[in-house]
């Protein structure tokens, strides 16, 4: 090795800590940029770095709570005594059914009376400046259980940050706690989908965005269905043709038990037939076939003792029953 490749090995190797120094330092910058603009609010930024830096075992945790809040400042809520009686109003409109039932038509003239009166005045607030430290912390954490589920584990960190911790999915969003309530309003009733099926109980995920069936051969959603509590079966049908009989989805224990929907039945009409005994039954009949080479949204959902049946999101019947 001659004099001039010694001196080059030799400044590469220094400068190389030097980067590290300056990249170490850009970070730190960042985020005490942060905080100085969280101004009376910086202690309640602190509190979350601190909760996460007792433990090694929460460095990651640590660095996520870096990451939110060192890119917290252009997000922004508005806010004011008007618009917080305006969202109240909001809420008991909602509060008056069930979230899985039909607007009523007492709903549908309050939400009209609310949208002609407009919104009221209000005023933008940072982020940086209202959210507190045990928001943040609730945030993170249920973040990182929900990065355990069968569809996020995959995600690497950079793209866990960008995708699954953020707390709110709109830069001018009111931050709340929307994760434990989605978990608590919706989680039973999204348990299963036959389009984007996950059993988020047990792990097990059914992935079939896409089936395509002749009439005459089948596809099995899953031997252990009757052990979910709660579900959902939801998916889009394009008919290529009518076949009396052919079933879009046909499940439970027996020929004197089981739930299905047809395209295209006895009368030519779209069926939803739910049979609970062999003398039980309800047939809920359309006027009409689904329509040939046009995808139409199909669901049932069971909850709390009830089948509801939909067709493009319109509610076409709710019956009390009992699976079992």
């Amino acid at each position: 090795m001659n004099g001039n490749t010694m001196k080059k090995t030799l400044i590469i190797i220094l400068f190389f800590p030097f980067l590290v120094a300056a990249q170490n330092q850009s970070v730190i910058n960042n985020l005490e940029q942060a905080l100085k603009l969280a101004g009376e609010n910086r202690t309640e930024l602190e509190k979350v770095l601190k909760h996460y830096d007792k433990n090694p075992e929460d460095n990651l945790k640590l660095k996520a709570a870096r990451f939110l809040i060192e890119n917290m400042d252009t997000y922004y809520f508005y806010d004011s005594p008007e618009l917080e009686t305006y969202y109240n109003t909001l809420d008991s409109v909602f509060s008056l059914n069930q979230p899985y039932e039909a607007l009523t038509k007492e709903q549908e003239i309050l939400l009209d009376r609310l949208q002609q009166e407009g919104m009221p005045p209000c005023r933008s607030v940072s982020d940086l400046q209202t959210v507190t430290s045990g928001f943040l912390i609730d945030n993170i954490d249920r973040a990182f259980e929900e990065w355990k589920l069968p569809y996020a584990k995959e995600l690497d960190f950079d793209d866990f940050c960008e995708y699954l911790l953020p707390y709110k999915s709109g830069e001018k969003e009111h931050p709340d706690f929307w994760r434990s309530i989605y978990k608590d309003t919706f989680y039973p009733y999204t348990k299963f989908g036959l389009d984007i099926s996950c059993r988020l109980d047990s792990g097990l995920i059914l992935h079939h965005p896409s089936i395509v069936m002749d009439g005459e051969d089948y596809f099995f959603i899953s031997e252990n269905f009757d052990t979910i509590p709660e579900f959902t079966v939801s998916c889009l049908v394009k008919p290529s043709g009518y076949k009396k009989w052919a079933r879009v989805f046909d499940f439970g224990k027996d020929p004197a038990n089981y739930i299905c929907f047809v395209p295209y039945d006895h009368d030519g009409v779209a069926l939803f037939q739910l049979v609970s005994s062999p003398n039980v039954w309800e047939d809920i009949k359309e006027k009409r076939p689904l329509p040939l080479d046009r995808f139409t949204h199909i669901a049932m959902t069971y909850s709390h003792n009830f089948i509801s049946f939909y067709i493009n999101g319109t509610l076409k019947k709710r019956i009390r029953t009992t699976l079992t």
